[in-house]
């Protein structure tokens, strides 16, 4: 297309690509909303067999392991540690 755009009117295709790809991103940032407790997640669970000790029932009153906080203090009660906060 942006070499089609060239022949036509004459505008840089590199230039053209380059519009492309900023309105892309900027579309794409508006449109992603992160959740906030994805990166704890993916460190309780990339460090921690979080999912078989639920399983287990070794962590108390996890009932939703999207939620960092109670995974969080379920594994603080489970280490014996202060909750940090």
């Amino acid at each position: 297309m942006a070499l089609t755009l060239e022949a036509v009117l004459g505008i840089d295709p590199a230039q053209l690509l380059q519009l492309q790809k900023s309105y892309e991103l900027a579309k794409a940032q508006l449109e992603l909303r992160l959740d906030p407790g994805m990166s704890t997640r993916a460190t309780l669970f990339g460090e921690l067999p979080v999912t078989d000790m639920v399983r287990r029932g070794w962590l108390d009153n996890v009932t939703d392991t999207r939620e960092p906080r109670q995974i969080e203090a379920a594994l603080c009660k489970f280490f014996g540690v202060a909750i940090s906060g």
